[in-house]
């Protein structure tokens, strides 16, 4: 059997459809043709078909350098490392700080670590708000999908 005969599973048709919702993104499909594709796509039962669905299709752009450290780095992975290294710099600090600052200490007694975790914590939102996007564009182009 070749690879253009192979039966395609549910997983390959879905990635195929968001291949297509980012080529109309990236302007190279109208909404009419999105929606034709995509039916012929969902109908697929061999790599051929979906093959025809993506063949006049030009390449897509690259995605943004911080679009793709997201998806390779689980949001689950990130949120731990964000945990136990400033557990480890709150520990550090509580270690070394002074017990009774003085008058003149200006401010260091206080958190330091503070500023890191903020600082850290920006492009966790980002990759949360990212990652928590996916699923929902999902589910909100099957619920379009389903006939009514």
């Amino acid at each position: 059997m070749s690879e253009v005969e192979r039966r395609v599973t549910d997983v390959e048709r879905e990635r195929v459809v968001d291949l297509l919702g980012a080529h109309m993104v990236s302007g190279a499909l109208t909404a009419d043709e999105l929606a034709t594709r995509s039916e012929l796509v969902l109908s697929a039962r061999t790599q051929g078909e979906l093959d025809r669905a993506l063949r006049d299709l030009p390449p897509l752009p690259r995605r943004p350098l911080l679009v793709r450290a997201a998806d390779l780095v689980p949001l689950r992975t990130h949120v731990i490392v964000y945990v136990v290294v400033n557990a480890v710099l709150v520990a550090l600090w509580a270690a070394t700080r002074e017990r009774d600052p003085s008058a003149d200490d200006e401010g260091f007694g206080l958190l330091w670590p503070f500023w890191i975790m903020l600082a850290w914590a920006i492009p966790l939102v980002a990759h949360a708000l990212y990652a928590l996007r996916q699923p929902l564009l999902r589910r909100a182009s099957r619920r379009r999908q389903l006939p009514r």
